[in-house]
């Protein structure tokens, strides 16, 4: 009878050969044989054949492996399927049925290989993956996990070996079965249920022996890593009952314990650290770690569990494992402190489960007489500047500022870890802690203080580790005293004279503390004051620039936000922009067009510096051509389709900035920006913030030249719907009185400014239509005024409750202000009127008529809008009295009376300040009125 296994053998034989000839001939052979009867069954025996050349079992093995991968199922859909599974590593459970309804041009042909060979294969394969070498045994494990998924368990019920002793490959089964049903809902996840409670408790008997092993073979590893990534998928969605066995549970509880315990075999350790990622016991500890953290989050409180079947795993878990875990944990970490050896995501792992200890109060009391030690000789020589670092920042400075804001990186990152351990013990563990960990980091910067600039390398990467921990803790430093009042002098004594250090990688982290802390109240002005702006002035635009000039692009989509913020340090605390920060703003504009325009509102600050500190540039550049190119980036966001509305708003908001800083040199834009406002109108917005920002521009415009933007208006046929849609945003009430639109200072400010700027033109000059409604305009004006003031009165009054400080704050409270307006309705509409009598009082008070004591403590400059409209309305009364008598006269009493205080308060001031400024010529002080 004709054995055909010699020839094979021969044929696999010549597929190794250095010649050509051979090798060609060899696969040619294999080609034209592969779907003949027994072929791939013989092509499995070759591989498991302990007499064959090691080399040819292992050609025969990777040839079985592609036959099945390519011809298993039946073409089309089914093939097509298992690609996906296999590129996708089935990481999504409905895969296969999704493909299966894909049209195919192969649809219905039947697979190439025989049933009765395919059963064959079956019946061998498990024992096969048992006893073949580890060359062979990685090819027929891809071939069980092709297997499983395609004819588990329809055409394989008998799976599943009842001889335990051939524990490979059914831990190897077992593996690829529960992947396979990992992701399935409860429904589709039945026959894994089945099958685990049926072989968990052989699984348990597996685990308990190899544990019990005296062995540090890496084959050891690699199968109790099996078990326990077993174990992770089987339990993905839901605990089996089987674990709620209490013999059950108990056993696989202790087997994890002693693998989270059991030292690590260090003189296998590769000394390659790549290779050390894919070390077997590396693997293994990284797994158990992995489901240790699993269980502990999600069953670390039973009062978080709603299964009844969860709850009581959860009981049993937080009674008998949480706190044995957490001592395995705190010992893995001891091993660090004296200078032992965890792979970097074992670590991360083991920091993760001590900070979810911080949580519960029974945990708590366990860690903390360890958190000392802890702090200051694992978690804080984590965030040190390591060498691993040091060999990064030397051979890629960009790549290392990078990986800092690299969401994926700080996932497997061990010193993201740490300082999440950090945060979350100094916010929610606070007594105690946050203070010896602040007394050792403030020694820290004094060492280096007091070494600088001579520090040695050892002393910088500490310093290094300092910053880092003060910059995670910012949040919580800002709000506790008195950390919260010596941070403006441990800016200026420690992190100014670091934008000088030898060091880069202290330039760096400088700059980045430096940002954590820009919002704090300094002594000088809040954030923005000089000694902020001395502070980045210390850095030097050539440190930075090549950051900016690599990241202003595609490439620095993940940390952009980062980027625009330094531009705009670098933009606005200068005393003049730089050519070289100039070319930063076309590609600006290219990114917001591009790609970048979830990112318009970052850069919005840099582009408004350029313009407003760079205007002469901005103006008079033709290569590139400034205005032109911001032009045509308005008109892309604002006519474009599918741009978000949140970020279409800085488009009007770019438009204002142009024509507040550029004023009188830019007519030819004045009409396309109202066009474009108007078009962008029409349709309707859903966003009101859209809709104000949009209606500011005709505030711009009137404020830039009123004559010339009535013009162009009239021009469009568009005047009255502009100027009627203007005075219909800023008369709408909400429920409480307040004004419904224009919810910011800024932009009652703009829309004011255009209005005086309309009032003051000549009635020559305003269109026929446009006259009748001038006292309307004068209203407006003023119930401008009242707007802004209460809004200012009540920021203020909140600013001393909160001790918090600037305008813009404002801005953010608009939400705030329409949660509380049904209840102050009663109130707010009172406000007004109360303002009104406020005016007359305040200007009666001025003129004497009125006891000193009356209390106003009131800024001054507040009222620069007063002085305007003030200045405005008095020059058109001795000019053209009758022209006055029209804009006021037909206003209601108590407006009248408001226009008189409010013009004869800002007359006394006017006069107050030419008293004041003459009295300071001469060298005198005048007494306050």
């Amino acid at each position: 009878m004709y054995n055909p296994i010699p020839s094979l053998i021969a044929a696999l034989g010549a597929c190794t050969s250095p010649d050509p000839a051979l090798r060609k001939a060899g696969e040619e052979a294999l080609n034209q044989s592969k779907h003949a009867r027994g072929q791939v069954v013989n092509l499995l025996r070759v591989s498991l054949e302990e007499g064959c050349d090691p080399a040819v079992r292992q050609v025969a093995a990777i040839s079985f492996k592609n036959l099945v991968k390519r011809d298993w199922e039946a073409e089309g859909e089914a093939l097509a399927c298992m690609q996906l599974l296999g590129a996708a590593e089935a990481h999504l459970a409905g895969v296969r049925e999704r493909a299966s309804a894909l049209p195919s041009s192969a649809e219905g042909k039947a697979s190439p290989l025989a049933e009765e060979d395919k059963a064959a294969v079956r019946g061998v394969m498990v024992e096969g993956v048992t006893r073949a070498p580890h060359a062979v045994r990685v090819q027929l494990a891809e071939c069980v996990r092709s297997l499983v998924y395609s004819d588990y368990p329809q055409h394989w019920p008998d799976l599943l070996p009842q001889d335990q002793a051939r524990v490979s490959g059914a831990l190897c089964v077992l593996r690829f079965l529960a992947r396979k049903y990992e992701f399935r809902d409860e429904e589709e996840r039945a026959p894994l249920e089945a099958v685990v409670n049926a072989t968990f408790p052989s699984l348990l008997h597996i685990f308990q022996m190899l544990l019990a092993m005296d062995s540090s073979s890496p084959e050891l590893a690699e199968l109790l890593k099996l078990v326990c990534k077993t174990f992770w998928s089987a339990t993905y969605m839901s605990i089996p009952a089987v674990l709620n066995q209490p013999e059950q549970f108990s056993g696989w509880m202790s087997c994890f314990h002693g693998l989270m315990t059991k030292p690590l075999p260090l003189d296998q350790l590769p000394a390659d650290p790549d290779a050390r990622k894919g070390w077997q016991w590396n693997k293994a500890k990284k797994w158990v770690m992995h489901i240790a953290s699993r269980l502990f989050n999600r069953y670390g409180d039973p009062k978080l569990c709603s299964e009844k079947e969860d709850v009581a795993f959860a009981q049993r878990f937080q009674k008998e494992c949480s706190l044995t875990f957490l001592q395995a944990a705190l010992a893995q970490l001891a091993v660090l402190a004296q200078g032992g050896y965890q792979s970097p995501r074992v670590i991360n792992l083991l920091l993760s489960y001590i900070t979810q200890a911080l949580a519960y109060s029974h945990t708590w009391k366990a860690l903390k007489p360890y958190v000392e030690q802890m702090l200051l000789h694992v978690v804080f020589p984590l965030l040190c500047f390591d060498d691993e670092d040091a060999e990064l920042w030397e051979d890629d400075p960009q790549e290392y500022i990078r990986k800092g804001y690299d969401i994926m990186e700080d996932i497997y990152s061990t010193k993201t870890a740490a300082m999440n351990f950090l945060h979350e013990l100094c916010k929610a563990r606070a007594k105690g802690n946050l203070d010896m960990l602040m007394a050792h980091l403030v020694g820290v910067l004094n060492e280096y203080q007091a070494a600088h600039p001579g520090a040695p390398v050892a002393l910088a990467r500490k310093m290094d580790g300092a910053l880092l921990a003060i910059g995670t803790l910012s949040d919580v430093l800002k709000d506790k005293k008195p950390y919260s009042g010596q941070l403006e002098p441990m800016l200026v004594q420690h992190v100014v004279p670091l934008f000088e250090s030898p060091h880069g990688h202290l330039r760096a982290k400088a700059c980045w503390l430096a940002g954590h802390y820009a919002d704090i109240e300094f002594q000088d002005g809040q954030g923005q004051g000089p000694t902020f702006a001395a502070l980045l002035q210390r850095v030097m635009e050539d440190i930075l620039w090549p950051i900016l000039d690599r990241y202003t692009s595609s490439e620095g989509q993940d940390i952009f936000e980062e980027v625009m913020q330094l531009a705009t340090y670098l933009t606005y605390f200068p005393p003049t922009i730089s050519p070289r920060m100039w070319t930063l703003y076309p590609r600006m504009l290219q990114c917001v067009g591009d790609w970048a325009i979830d990112y318009f509102e970052e850069v919005l600050l840099p582009l408004d510096n350029f313009i407003s500190k760079g205007t002469e540039v901005f103006l008079t550049s033709q290569t590139p051509n400034y205005l032109a190119l911001t032009n045509q980036t308005l008109e892309l966001v604002l006519c474009g389709d599918g741009y978000p509305e949140d970020q279409v708003v800085c488009a009007p908001r770019l438009m204002g900035v142009i024509l507040q800083h550029c004023r009188g040199r830019v007519d030819q834009c004045l009409g396309p920006y109202l066009s474009l406002a108007l078009r962008r109108l029409a349709p309707g917005v859903e966003s009101q913030d859209l809709g104000d920002a949009l209606m500011c521009v005709l505030g711009d415009a009137l404020h830039y030249d009123a004559a010339l933007a009535l013009g162009a208006l009239q021009a469009q046929g568009a005047l009255q719907q502009a100027l009627g849609a203007l005075s219909t945003t800023i008369f709408a009430s909400k429920k409480s009185g307040k004004m419904k639109h224009y919810t910011s200072p800024r932009e009652k400010k703009v829309v004011t400014l255009g209005l005086i700027s309309l009032i003051a033109l000549p009635d020559a000059q305003l269109p026929p239509e446009v006259k009748p409604g001038m006292p309307q305009v004068t209203s407006a004006i003023l119930r401008l005024l009242l707007a802004l003031k209460q809004q200012q009165e009540e920021h203020k009054r909140r600013g001393s409750e909160a001790g918090s400080g600037n305008e813009s704050d404002l801005e953010d409270e608009s939400e705030e202000e329409e949660e509380e307006e049904e209840e102050l309705s009663d109130e707010d509409d009172e406000v007004d009127d109360a303002y009104l009598k406020r005016l007359q009082r305040m200007a009666a008070k001025r003129a004497g008529a009125e006891d000193e004591d009356d209390d106003d403590d009131d800024d001054d400059d507040e009222y620069y809008s007063e002085d305007e409209v003030e200045e405005t309305l008095h020059g058109i009364q001795h000019a053209d009295p009758p022209r006055f008598a029209a804009l006021v006269g037909g206003l209601e009493a108590n407006v009248q009376a408001a226009v008189q205080g409010m013009m004869q308060y800002a007359a006394q001031l006017k006069e107050e300040q030419l008293q004041a400024a003459a009295a300071a010529a001469n060298g005198h002080a005048v007494p306050p009125a």
